[in-house]
């Protein structure tokens, strides 16, 4: 009984996940917000009923507050009260890493996005903005150059085939229903 029932529960989450459809602001998308990815890795217990799921650390830490930390913001005013002419070129740059779904969105869309526009709540890529670095970035980045100095400071090659994401399995759908 208690195997039926897990079957009917992985069951489920497998529908869940696989008719969530993803929803994007722009044009030609390469990444969705940590919402979607909630769907499938939240609310997952262990045995003893604690919580394990990768989205509730994820929200947590400094990754997922990449964009709204105060000490990140302090840095930056302080950076562009030393060098006001240079105001845009050090928010472009602070944004590769601080906000690396919207500034390689904007990139893709051949804008160059600045922490100010990022942080804009009326601006379009506020949403990707806010996640920090999130899951579709990480899970994007190709294993090119990974650990080189040409991939530092944000030069990471991307894959912008969202069914190419990388992780520890192969194909995950075949754990489904293993212990």
């Amino acid at each position: 009984m208690k195997k039926i029932g897990i079957i009917l529960v992985v069951t489920l989450l497998i529908t869940l996940c696989v008719q969530h459809e993803i929803r994007y602001p722009h044009e030609k998308e390469i990444f969705t917000t940590s919402s979607t990815c909630s769907k499938c890795h939240d609310r997952l217990t262990d045995v003893d009923g604690n919580d394990v799921s990768i989205y509730s650390d994820w929200q947590q830490t400094v990754h997922s507050n990449a964009a709204v930390d105060p000490y990140f913001l302090a840095k930056l005013s302080s950076e562009i009260a030393e060098f006001p002419e240079l105001k845009n070129k050090i928010e472009a740059e602070c944004a590769v890493c601080h906000m690396p779904l919207a500034s390689a969105q904007a990139k893709f869309d051949g804008i160059k996005l600045t922490v100010s526009e990022g942080l804009n709540k009326n601006y379009s890529y506020y949403n990707f903005a806010v996640e920090g670095v999130s899951c579709t970035i990480c899970h994007q980045i190709e294993n090119k150059d990974l650990g080189e100095e040409s991939s530092f400071s944000g030069n990471y090659s991307l894959d912008f085939e969202l069914k190419n994401l990388t992780g520890k399995f192969t194909d995950p759908s075949s754990l489904y229903g293993q212990n």
